[in-house]
């Protein structure tokens, strides 16, 4: 009984809709048949396949009218995709019992629902979320699993020790080129990703399982992935959330104490042969070629790579997703043909998919496209077909399962936002675009539109330029990618099978990779090819906001009556966006976040990160080095007191271990005062000259700072700093005020990386830049910095012409810091010392523009952001 009253408002429901009310009685009810007996109890699992298999008839039968059926997006993985993510992202920060915990309890409530949903009715409500919450204990699980392994014994100890060891490490990547050369020799250091298997710390030996990043001179640019190499050196920790747990800075020559496995030697010397063939055809394509085909970016040049970010065709450098569907497509095409059986076809496919990820590497673009791939081909076989944005979700649960770190990763992030932009965008921007163009043109534009769309906002963020002429040097080039892919790995396989064969192919491909080389400097020369935007979130929010409006005028645009329409009523037009526009937004946003999420992979811009901060003082110079947590070193005070005072107060700063005063201006000592209000001064560095700073001087005085006139060769440690004076040489050396300021060299220690160098340069002048540079010589330290090593040069004079542009040509420093006031009428800074700087590649970060400048360094990355 408790069964039929169970089932009884269903069968009512069922009744009424048939039209008959077997609920009344009017005295003289029809004859009918008996009621059947209700329907036996069903499992929640049978039920669940029985709505479904409802679902396909309806869409069957839909199918079969004259009605196309409405086209819809199978998002029913997203949730999962993105809670997974998510889940990711945090518990590789987190330690490996908080990892536990999280996907324990995910776990736990995912079991307890779908047990509910055994015996009661009312949980299937919440049916959908055990696939979100499986997905959490998934990742979290994982990552915690990982982390306890690189983590298990010693080896925690000797990160955090910052310990010299005997180790052994397996090779995981070639060796390459870092930006940054020796800051004593000016040799080329070589990064290279790597596995610690044993390490031997104070005479106890122990075995780890540890991902580190080598850090190498020259004697390590001949390995090979997958060796096994016996060394020693100093271990530093990473940041939190790092794919590597630590530094390895290497101080002996790395002796192969076993060879790579034999596929990988193999491999490995394909690659090579492939790239010396290519150093036959024209330097650009010799240059692009190998990374293009294999994923080999050893051969491109500083001067071509810059051109290529510069119009956005850096994705075409190395092997992406879009390698891997030309492979599996012509493959399962090329099967076909020959008309082999679909899992036949399927299977070859497979096979040579595999071949082509072990031949270029496993990058993240290329897993993604792997596994997407691998995926797609099983949809075909099962008859299913494919359903892109189930897949791209699947994908992205899988590949962020087997290696969690991969949230943080901007490559496969980009990746996966260039396939959705595809999915969702693809297909009505070619719509839109066929009106005035050719279906073939439309769609060949369609696609870098759409990727482009997608990705902009979190490109910003590495890059924080829009590229002019991105798109069309995009159109430009994407009818030969195919061919180049195609040419290239039938060329890999005539080196085999038929070595003249080769030649043609090679001369096929590169002709293509000439091309790709030519549009990148053309486009790279032009007028604004590059123009500079607003980094950090900002950025990436006003170009989504960009994105946004571009796709909307396209809709606009494809449409004229449309157009009027939305010219009459706009509210009315906002409404009718379509599906595309309305995914765009979407996507917008999950970029945003997912790239938020990324962008705290690596050392952020929070205040507590900073290790030099220029002030903003207006026209004047007021800087900070770090020196410990509420330290710091003061160059230059700005000319009045209250922005320095502010300055210091906001960044905690109550102890001043060095005050220097370049020179005796009142732009350089006005605000001395603000930088002695509550705070201890040490110790002063003052100009050796000293014109017009008495009353400077009896403050400090007043105030008990021990005062040292600064000349060449001083020098000192305060804290995590250590400066050397490089300037003036003697008192008689200075033949203004301007060119008696101290110009020192600052280097400060990071957390976990590389040291952050500095030049400072008060106001010195071209005539008193000469004389340095003749000077430094005589000057072991200066002698390095010609080399290039310095990190952030401090711009003389506010940027002003008279600075000239020696230094700037000579040094090429990452970063130029202008201390500058807003709307000053001197003009500074000058178009002349601009123009050098953009022509060195420096970065550039102005006061006027730019507010208060925060710069820092970890794991070799130069990280700035500001206030504004």
């Amino acid at each position: 009984m408790a069964s039929t009253s169970r089932w009884q408002p269903f069968v009512e429901a069922a009744v009424r809709a048939a039209g008959t009310d077997h609920t009344q009685n009017a005295g003289t009810a029809p004859e009918m048949e008996p009621s059947p007996a209700a329907p036996p109890r069903q499992h929640w699992l049978r039920r669940v396949r029985q709505h479904a298999a409802q679902r396909r008839e309806t869409s069957r039968n839909s199918s079969r009218s004259n009605v196309p059926p409405a086209r819809t997006w199978d998002l029913r993985l997203l949730p999962a995709a993105l809670t997974g993510w998510a889940a990711a992202a945090v518990t590789v920060r987190l330690p490996p019992s908080s990892g536990y915990a999280i996907g324990a309890v995910a776990l736990l409530l995912a079991v307890v629902i779908l047990l509910s949903c055994r015996k009661w009715s009312w949980p299937l409500v919440l049916l959908p979320l055990s696939v979100p919450l499986l997905a959490i204990a998934m990742m979290s699980l994982s990552a915690a699993e990982q982390l306890a392994e690189r983590k298990a014994g010693p080896v925690n100890t000797a990160i955090a020790e910052e310990a010299t060891v005997g180790a052994k490490v397996r090779i995981t990547s070639s060796p390459v080129v870092s930006d940054t050369r020796d800051r004593y020799t000016g040799a080329a250091r070589y990064l290279v990703e790597a596995t610690l298997r044993q390490a031997t710390d104070d005479g106890r030996k122990f075995t780890a399982a540890t991902p580190i990043l080598v850090i190498a001179d020259d004697r390590w640019a001949q390995l090979e992935a997958g060796q096994l190499i016996e060394t020693a050196g100093s271990l530093s920790r990473a940041g939190a959330g790092d794919d590597i747990d630590a530094l390895f800075f290497a101080k002996t020559a790395p002796e192969v104490v076993e060879p790579a496995p034999s596929w990988l030697q193999y491999t490995g010397s394909m690659r090579a042969k492939f790239g010396q063939r290519a150093q036959n055809l024209s330097p650009d394509a010799a240059q692009l070629l190998p990374g293009m085909v294999l994923g080999d970016r050893s051969q491109l040049g500083t001067d071509l790579e810059t051109a290529m970010q510069r119009t956005g065709l850096t994705h075409l450098t190395a092997v992406s997703g879009a390698n891997c569907a030309i492979v599996v497509g012509t493959v399962f095409l090329c099967c076909c043909a020959i008309r082999l059986p679909r899992w036949a076809c399927a299977a070859v496919a497979l096979v040579a998919l595999a071949g082509f990820v072990l031949l270029v590497r496993p990058e993240p673009s290329v897993l993604r496209a792997a596994v997407m791939g691998t995926i797609g081909v099983a949809a075909m076989i099962s008859g299913r077909g494919r359903k892109s944005p189930t897949l791209l979700c699947l994908a992205v649960i899988v590949l962020l399962g087997i290696d969690p770190w991969l949230s943080g990763s901007y490559a496969f992030i980009l990746s996966v936002l260039a396939t959705s932009g595809l999915i969702i965008f693809g297909a009505a921007c070619a719509r839109w675009l066929g009106r005035w163009l050719p279906m073939w043109v439309a769609q060949a534009v369609a696609v870098p539109i759409a990727a482009q769309a997608f990705c902009a906002p979190v490109i910003v963020l590495l890059q924080p330029h829009l590229m002019t002429y991105s798109v069309v040097a995009n159109v430009l080039v994407a009818p030969l990618i195919p061919l180049i892919t195609i040419a290239g790995m039938c060329c890999v396989l005539a080196m085999l099978l038929c070595p003249p064969l080769a030649t043609v192919l090679m001369a096929v491909a590169g002709a293509g990779a000439y091309w790709v080389g030519a549009v990148a400097r053309f486009f790279s020369a032009a007028p604004a090819a590059a123009i500079a935007w607003p980094e950090g979130a900002a950025g990436a929010a006003l170009m989504a906001v960009l994105s946004l409006a571009c796709m909307g005028v396209l809709w606009l645009l494809s449409d004229t009556d449309r157009l009027s329409t939305c010219a009459r009523n706009a509210y009315h037009c906002a409404s009718e966006l379509p599906r595309p526009v309305a995914g765009l937004a979407v996507g917008a946003a999950l970029g945003s976040a997912t790239a938020g999420i990324a962008f705290t992979t690596l050392p952020a811009g929070q205040q507590g990160d900073w290790s030099v901060v220029a002030c903003d003082v207006g026209q004047g110079d007021g800087l900070l080095v770090r020196t410990g947590k509420h330290s710091a070193m003061v160059v230059d005070t700005g000319p009045e007191p209250a922005p320095m005072e502010r300055c210091l107060d906001d960044l905690s700063i109550s102890t001043v271990s060095l005050l220097v005063l370049t020179h005796m201006h009142s732009d350089h000592t006005g605000g001395v005062a603000g930088v002695l209000s509550g705070r201890e001064v040490e110790q002063a560095l003052i100009s050796v000259s000293g014109d017009g700073g008495d009353a400077v001087v009896d403050t400090l005085a007043r105030q008990g700072v021990d005062m040292t006139k600064a000349g060449r060769g001083a020098g000192g440690v305060s804290g995590t700093a250590s400066w050397t004076t490089l300037w003036p040489a003697t008192e008689q050396d200075t033949s203004s005020e301007n060119n008696s300021s101290i110009v020192m060299w600052v280097r400060v220690e990071q957390p976990g990386g590389e040291p952050l160098s500095l030049l400072l340069t008060g106001d010195l002048e071209e005539d008193g830049v000469r004389r340095l540079l003749a000077d430094f010589h005589q000057q072991p330290v200066a002698a390095g910095l010609i080399h290039g090593n310095v990190d952030v040069l401090k711009v003389a004079h506010h940027g002003a012409a008279n600075g000239g542009t020696e230094l700037i040509t000579g040094l090429r420093p990452d970063l130029a810091l202008i201390s500058v006031g807003a709307d000053n009428d001197y003009g500074h800074p000058s178009k002349e010392i601009l123009t050098a700087l953009q022509q060195a590649g420096s970065q550039i970060r102005r006061t006027d523009q730019d507010g208060r400048v925060y710069v820092g360094k970890r794991s070799g990355t130069l990280l700035t952001w500001s206030e504004r």
